[in-house]
């Protein structure tokens, strides 16, 4: 039976009334050539991100953001015109009839893909409400218009052809970015179509990366081109639940963030929580500058992000993707005054290291402490100052870029980490000014937990 069709997408949607029916039909090739290349599969279940859960082997709790989380991104308290003249459109479970009371910022309008029960108050209301405020809590773009596609029901549950029919209806409507803070395991070659259809019509496409604590990112986030976007908690670690992979590209606050619903003040961690804020930060960038489109926006935020994690020669890795937006280091880019020395990261590299330590404790393994220039201007030299379970040292770094990270490794003895971990705090200085002192100083625990003869880290490169 017939039940809907994308005409832009040259896709139907079919029911069967058995799976003997079905089977028949995939075999066969379903209707043929003249639906489409793709050809007859699977309407693959797409649902909001797994809840994500405090990883007991983490080396410490996450630390939730509270309204912390735009200050972290250098977004300024009086940003009430941030993201004016854009468009954000929210595939999601639809805005509760009462969410739009709430909002504080720009016009909504909304679009059911779903229907039957209306939304109840939930994820999307504190999506919106990340994106554009409320009476008592300041959004990321509190200026954009909103377009509310309801793609999943009151259950969260959803499907790839009503997701994809939402892209499309995104794209009509005129969104140049569209947030996607859901997510499933499965490709759909109908998914992918709609994602490229949506690119090259110049849309940017932000994605949730998932909440399972993995090295597989969801789909649509896997999906060449979406910027995937994963979580950090206040300390600007890696929160334990969110996934990682080759296809990550930017990382944001995702732990304990203030939202607002119907049903009052609600705490929201997730990758779907960090989804947004890229999504915000876009608009923000893109207001900022009419010449923008919405790819060199994100480039901006890529080549400005505060790094973390494994040093590269791109700065990027895929436990942080370039690293946390930073809308405020995008926005003074062209400030010749802006001089910031930062402390980016401390972590473990297990990498070709036995994490059974010998009988006389003579196992080590390095951590990396690492600065980051922040600023726009080059530094000549920095003095990096550095305890490690109370082994103080000192190490001049000479000749730091804008924007470039460099690492000092201390090798800490493996019994260390696995009897309780160590602890690092680091602190860097520059001669002359630093716009934001706030940054110099970094406390990381570190510590090894082996769920069995093959040991992981909780707090280093295994797992940043």
């Amino acid at each position: 039976m017939l039940v809907d069709l994308i005409p832009g997408l040259h896709a139907a949607r079919l029911r069967f009334t058995d799976e003997t029916s079905m089977g028949n039909f995939l075999q066969n090739g379903g209707m043929g050539s003249e639906v489409g290349a793709i050809g007859p599969e699977l309407n693959y279940t797409v649902s909001l991100p797994t809840q994500p859960v405090n990883d007991p082997s983490a080396p410490s709790s996450m630390v939730p953001f509270g309204n912390g989380a735009l200050s972290s991104m250098g977004v300024p308290s009086n940003d009430v015109g941030f993201g004016r003249g854009e468009m954000v459109a929210m595939l999601d479970t639809g805005l509760s009839p009462g969410a739009i009371n709430l909002l504080h910022g720009g016009t909504v309008d909304e679009v059911d893909l779903v229907g039957g029960t209306p939304p109840v108050p939930g994820h999307a209301d504190m999506v919106a409400s990340l994106l554009d405020g409320t009476s008592v809590q300041q959004g990321i773009s509190p200026g954009v218009s909103l377009l509310s596609v309801r793609v999943l029901d009151s259950n969260n549950t959803g499907d790839v052809f009503t997701v994809a029919e939402g892209l499309m209806t995104a794209v009509q409507d005129g969104a140049k970015i569209i947030n996607l803070s859901l997510g499933t395991s499965e490709s759909s070659s109908l998914l992918q179509e709609a994602v490229s259809d949506a690119q090259s019509s110049g849309a940017i496409l932000v994605a949730a990366v998932g909440n399972d604590g993995v090295g597989q990112i969801s789909y649509p986030a896997a999906y060449d081109g979406v910027v995937a976007v994963g979580a950090v908690d206040a300390t600007g670690q890696r929160a334990t639940f969110s996934n990682y992979g080759p296809q990550i590209q930017l990382s944001a606050p995702g732990v304990g963030l203030n939202t607002l619903t119907e049903a009052g003040s609600e705490s929201f961690s997730g990758t779907s929580a960090a989804a947004p804020l890229v999504s915000g930060a876009i608009a923000d960038v893109m207001a900022s500058d009419s010449q923008l489109s919405p790819q060199q926006a994100v480039s901006l935020l890529e080549q400005y992000a505060n790094y973390a994690g494994p040093v590269s020669t791109n700065n990027w890795n895929d436990f942080y993707g370039y690293g946390e937006i930073n809308v405020g280091r995008v926005l003074s880019r062209n400030d010749p005054s802006v001089a910031d020395a930062a402390m980016a990261d401390a972590f473990l590299d297990l990498s070709g290291v036995s994490t059974t330590a010998s009988s006389d404790g003579s196992a080590t393994a390095p951590v990396s402490i690492e600065v980051q220039n922040r600023g726009n201007q080059a530094y000549a030299s920095l003095t990096l100052n550095y305890d490690v379970n109370g082994n103080s040292g000192m190490q001049i770094i000479r000749g730091l870029a804008p924007n470039q990270v460099q690492a000092v490794t201390v090798n800490v003895p493996v019994s260390q980490l696995l009897n309780g971990g160590v602890i690092v705090n680091a602190n860097v200085q520059g001669m002359g000014s630093d716009s934001n002192p706030n940054n110099n100083s970094l406390s990381r625990l570190l510590r090894i937990t082996p769920p069995s003869s093959t040991a992981t880290s909780t707090g280093g490169a295994a797992t940043p």
